[in-house]
């Protein structure tokens, strides 16, 4: 049987067939299949696994705390923003180019399953949404 969303799981596919059903949903548009999907899936819980098993060393704190001060850096930058309803510092082609990378590393996370990589550039971009919306109204 086809391996790819939008049929049937074999039965010995490790997801339930109602996860498996929303998660084609969310992977399909983007060409995913139900190998991929197995992958990143928990088939005991059904969560991703970028939740789970990541282990506290040395190595993860340091990145937990660059991460925490390049993710929340960017609170002054958005407060000002949104408080003066301008957004002219900014041009388009860097939001661009910063909201593509960024959600580069959002993605790079879930595959490496790295919370801390995943969490610091997802919390990044809901920091740069009032910027760029903003800017997009100005």
């Amino acid at each position: 049987m086809s391996e790819q969303c939008g049929t049937e799981p074999r039965p010995e596919a490790r997801i339930e067939p109602p996860i498996y059903r929303a998660a084609c949903m969310v992977a399909h548009p983007y060409g995913l299949s139900l190998r991929a999907l197995n992958m990143h899936l928990n088939p005991r819980t059904s969560k991703p696994k970028i939740f789970q098993g990541n282990e506290m060393t040395d190595a993860t704190l340091i990145g937990i705390l660059a991460a925490t001060l390049t993710t929340f850096s960017w609170i002054p930058q958005a407060l000002k923003t949104i408080r003066t309803r301008r957004a002219d510092d900014f041009s388009w082609p860097y939001l661009a180019m910063f909201v593509t990378g960024v959600g580069g590393w959002v993605v790079y996370g879930v595959l490496r399953h790295d919370a801390v990589i995943f969490g610091a550039n997802a919390v990044t971009a809901a920091f740069l949404l009032p910027i760029i919306f903003i800017k997009s109204r100005g």
